[in-house]
């Protein structure tokens, strides 16, 4: 018997400590959560990605950064453009084998580069100086090719850096222009050679003398281009944070990575007390590029500082990106706003201070966006009035924000401001479609695939799963088209294959009938265009959705069961499970009960498991047998353990949830499923008829044991209240003393189960209602 020791161990005694079953939990990632609908790179902001409010470019790509040309890049076309002027050599020729052949393609078949591109090949014939140096910057780019992350650390490895021969070139080489070029990499090599000095035990100031004479020689005289400020970003490292600070006011490269030198102290003595207005607007961008707050009273300071400010329209779209997530995310995504990889105090009592102001934060911050855009010159008056429109749709302004996208589609010339308002327009047109609209779904169709298409924002297939989402939750406030809503804003957790998410969502916020009519969409050929994307495998428009091809099928016919077991349809639930064959039930997602479900909280497996289905013909078959024998008092108490065991507390709480974890909180439980579902409480009449029907004294302290339990945890009584608890389950003084015995002895309490533990099936009693009488 000892077996068969119970879970608690000493029952009452512990009541205070829940038992949590351990099923691991996985949670979306904060770019899954977070909605911005204002492309985050709505702005050329190549050289200040790292900082604009959106996690995607956190984690950007390689890719993306090798594929877009910064301004530095353009004036280095353009220069290398004069080099071969008279040439006849094709821009798009150039610009190919500057920024698009891949340097290991080219080191691996260079002889052949050599004859077929025509820039190099009329390099090596008319100009082997300019031939030899393409070859080299082509090299140094494929050895020191960097790490995705390379912009979060200023120290890596440096053994990919060292440019040989470059003092030798530096005297030989003629060319004023290519020898200014070689300079630039002889600061690169020399900087890297200091770093990894710094690094060893051995200190060497030489790479930091050759560093700064090669500056003073080649640059400090020359013009004030690109690839000045390039190499000043390195010799500035030497010189401190006054050098660090100048290029990023003044570089066009470098400058994300210069704003993470720059010590935060000399910024703000900076912002307080230099004389210069400019140098004080550019400080308070610096501190500004961190700030996860408000920012709206720093950005009109910047404003009355330097009103031509390069990095202010920049600041602008980062704080809306920022309103919009604190406004949306919780509607939308229907979690709480995560944007911070760190948490204190401090940053957690300024965000809740946010969402208690952001509507109110919202309208100040679109009011000082139409006097700016009164102030400012033509060329951003397009962008600032694309902001206002949008400030306009947060604040739930319909017909005046169609009215202003209407005038500003006859403004935007740019591609991408053309596609951020047509982006805008379909959101508006499904808010006032209030429902199913062909049109409107025409549009969201055709955006998306323009979307999917586009090649000048960082990540189409973002852009496109935000306005999926946010249109699918348009479509789920109304029944006729609750169930396409659902499939929708799946889609968006398709794209990054986090099916865990979109089940969930399925799972906690789908009704019985809206789950019957998802599956039905599923199964069934679907009607129109629209549907036929939205039901079918989702992998028409990007190739990232096709990580998750299918929509789990199986997965979303289990809640559905387990949603009409918790609305209490016993019976509709055995149907719907009988549908499935033996095979299918003993696989996932119609997992076995491990534990006997009819005796609540043993350690024993019951020597046959159960699957949904037989766990439902066996609880059903005795609820029959009970209505017409109702004093079988040993039924009672099975089919109230069954409803114990189906609560936070029991072993067979697949019946009614998706997951249960030592990580969730009891709120939260609550908010997932109703009260008797947490605490076991609709199992209390089961017992309570158990009791009254009981003439075995075993069984009758097992019954006041359990009913003990679920008072306990449901009233939250405290420890010293437990003797009350126990003297009204008790009303003769042989009953407490029974209940104390088997609650201070686990080996007592086996003894006293023992009778009720059956061996083998207990599908014993008629089940014709089954059949449909």
């Amino acid at each position: 018997m000892k077996a068969l020791k119970c879970s608690i161990l000493l029952l009452i005694s512990t009541l205070g400590i829940p038992f949590q079953a351990q099923n691991c939990i996985d949670y979306p990632m904060n770019s899954a959560v977070q909605v911005n609908h204002v492309f985050p790179d709505l702005l050329p902001i190549t050289e200040l990605f790292p900082f604009v409010y959106d996690l995607d470019f956190v984690t950007h790509s390689s890719e993306f950064f090798e594929n877009q040309l910064s301004q530095g890049d353009k004036e280095n076309l353009v220069e290398w453009m004069t080099q071969f002027e008279g040439s006849g050599i094709n821009k798009n020729d150039l610009y190919f084998f500057l920024y698009q052949l891949g340097n290991q393609e080219f080191q691996q078949h260079k002889d052949q580069w050599r004859i077929n591109n025509p820039a190099l090949a009329y390099a090596w014939k008319n100009n082997p100086e300019l031939a030899k140096y393409l070859e080299f910057a082509k090299d140094q780019h494929y050895k020191g090719s960097l790490p995705n992350n390379y912009w979060l650390d200023f120290t890596i490895s440096t053994q990919n850096h060292h440019k040989s021969n470059l003092d030798s070139i530096l005297v030989t080489v003629k060319n004023p222009w290519v020898k200014r070029r070689y300079a630039y990499w002889k600061i690169v090599d020399s900087y890297y050679q200091y770093v990894q000095q710094q690094e060893e035990t051995s200190r060497n100031d030489l790479p930091k003398q050759e560093a700064l004479t090669i500056w003073e020689n080649y640059f400090v005289h020359g013009k004030k281009d690109w690839l000045y400020y390039s190499a000043f970003h390195y010799v500035a490292q030497f010189k401190g944070n006054e050098a660090l600070f100048e290029c990023f006011r003044f570089a066009l490269d470098k400058r994300s990575r210069t704003a993470r030198l720059i010590d935060k102290a000399f910024l703000e003595e900076q912002a307080k007390a230099s004389p210069d207005a400019k140098k004080q607007a550019s400080a308070l961008v610096l501190i500004e590029l961190k700030n996860p707050g408000h920012s709206l009273p720093i950005l009109k300071r910047i404003y009355q500082l330097d009103p031509t400010n390069r990095d202010l329209n920049f600041l602008i779209l980062r704080e809306l990106n920022k309103i919009e997530n604190w406004i949306l995310t919780k509607p939308i995504a229907g979690q709480d706003v995560v944007e911070y990889s760190y948490w204190d105090e401090e940053l957690q009592l300024n965000f809740l201070e946010n969402h208690r102001n952001d509507k109110h934060y919202l309208v100040e911050f679109s009011n000082w966006i139409k006097q700016l855009k009164q102030a400012l010159p033509e060329s951003d008056k397009v962008f600032l009035s694309m902001l206002e429109v949008y400030c306009t749709l947060l604040l739930e302004k319909p017909k005046e924000a169609k009215q202003a996208i209407h005038l500003l589609k006859n403004q935007a010339k740019e591609p991408k401001m053309q596609i951020q308002i047509e982006l805008f327009e379909v959101i508006l047109d499904f808010q006032l479609a209030h429902g199913r609209s062909v049109e409107t779904e025409k549009k969201l169709m055709e955006l998306t695939q323009r979307l999917s298409h586009t090649h000048f924002l960082e990540n189409p297939t973002r852009a496109i799963a935000q306005v999926w989402r946010t249109c699918g939750m348009i479509y789920r406030k109304h029944r006729d088209t609750e169930a396409l809503g659902f499939l929708m804003t799946a889609q968006t957790d398709l794209i990054s294959g986090t099916k865990w998410y979109y089940e969930e969502d399925f799972y906690k916020n789908a009704s019985v009938k809206c789950l019957f009519e998802i599956i039905k969409r599923i199964e069934q050929e679907p009607k129109t265009d629209f549907e036929k994307f939205v039901c079918s495998k989702p992998q028409q428009f990007c190739d990232s959705w096709r990580k998750v091809d299918f929509y789990p099928i199986y997965q979303i016919k289990d809640y559905y069961g387990m949603h009409l077991v918790r609305e209490r349809k016993m019976k509709e639930a055995y149907v719907w499970y009988s549908q499935f064959s033996d095979e299918e039930l003993s696989k996932e997602p119609f997992s076995y009960i491990d534990n006997d479900p009819f005796i609540f909280r043993t350690t024993t497996s019951h020597p046959t498991r159960y699957n949904k289905r037989d766990f439902l013909k066996q609880y059903l078959s005795w609820e029959a047998s009970l209505k017409d024998n109702p004093n079988q008092a040993e039924l009672w108490f099975y089919l109230g353990n069954a409803r114990l065991n189906m609560s936070h507390e029991g072993n067979s709480w697949p019946m009614v949830s998706n997951h249960y974890s030592g990580y969730d909180s009891e709120n939260d439980l609550i908010l997932e499923v109703n009260k008797e579902f947490v605490y076991g409480t609709d199992a209390l009449p089961f017992y309570k008829n158990a009791l009254k029907y009981s003439k075995d004294v075993r069984l009758s302290a097992l019954i006041r044991m359990n009913m003990a339990y679920i008072i306990y945890r449901a009233k939250k009584l405290e420890w010293h209240q437990e003797e009350g608890l126990l003297k009204s389950l008790c009303p003769h003084a042989d009953d407490l003393e029974r209940l104390s015995e088997i609650t201070s002895n686990c080996d007592v309490y086996a003894d006293y189960l023992a009778p009720f533990i059956k061996p083998g099936p207990r599908i014993a009693i008629d089940y014709k209602w089954a059949y449909g009488n």
